[in-house]
């Protein structure tokens, strides 16, 4: 079974992992370290499919600011999930 919200969209698509997709992951790791380990959830939908989380990707939907976070590192977090590998940090 597959880590599906960790993964980048590339990864879900066709099962590409790199060091870009090793970024996306690690945006979703520290949105989790500021939330207090609370589990990642898109949209409305709490254990998405694959396709339907490549959906909610592909709409530009990503997790949302955390309130205790700081914005500098949402920024972070958010260049981590660009939909277009190379523009990850």
């Amino acid at each position: 079974r597959l880590p599906l919200k960790w993964m980048a969209i590339e990864s879900l698509l066709h099962l590409q992992f790199s060091c870009e997709s090793d970024l996306w992951s690690f945006g979703v790791l520290l949105w989790e370290i500021v939330t207090g380990g609370t589990d990642p959830m898109y949209g409305n939908t709490p254990q998405p499919t694959c396709q339907q989380l490549v959906e909610i990707l592909q709409q530009g939907i990503r997790l949302d600011m955390p309130e205790e976070c700081p914005p500098d590192m949402y920024v972070i977090m958010t260049s981590c999930w660009s939909e277009d590998p190379t523009t990850r940090p």
